[in-house]
């Protein structure tokens, strides 16, 4: 995949997702996970659809695999939000 496909793709996803289409919007990010893998941006996209999706055991292992590459405080942020709020997702 062409990193303006990618970029494509990404935004796509980022409509999805304020479109309240968490299922398809994670569709195409586990697709461009599968690419680029270490992607804090697309990790963290798909944390946050994983969290509305109900996928709280996911999320909070997707953001702490996000800290474990990378200095994110907002994988922390919503992990302890996840954590905090017994798994309800925070709004969009």
């Amino acid at each position: 995949m062409e990193l303006e496909a990618a970029r494509r793709k990404f935004n796509e996803a980022q409509r999805l997702y304020a479109d309240g289409q968490f299922g398809a919007a994670l569709t195409l990010l586990d697709e461009l996970d599968r690419r680029f893998p270490a992607s804090q941006n697309i990790m963290f996209a798909r944390a946050h659809c994983l969290a509305h999706l109900f996928r709280t055991v996911e999320a909070v292992k997707l953001c702490d695999r996000i800290l474990a590459r990378h200095n994110f405080p907002p994988a922390k942020a919503l992990k302890m939000l996840l954590i905090k709020h017994d798994g309800i997702p925070p709004g969009p």
